[in-house]
């Protein structure tokens, strides 16, 4: 589980869901922990095959 302090701020909002949103299109998602976790891990792959397919490009 996550924990964050806030420690200092200027402005707060309050932001939630409501039973009749403003606007049709509205829409809510609850993304859970492990998509979050498992979306970085894709970007570090994606990053780690790219600076690999560089470095051999140098090489070559």
């Amino acid at each position: 589980m996550y924990l964050r302090t806030i420690k200092q701020f200027n402005l707060l909002f309050d932001v939630s869901p409501v039973f009749n949103p403003a606007y049709d299109e509205t829409t809510v998602a609850q993304r859970s922990l492990k998509a979050i976790e498992e979306s970085k891990e894709l970007a570090l792959k994606k990053e780690l095959d790219n600076y690999f397919i560089n470095l051999r490009n140098q090489i070559q």
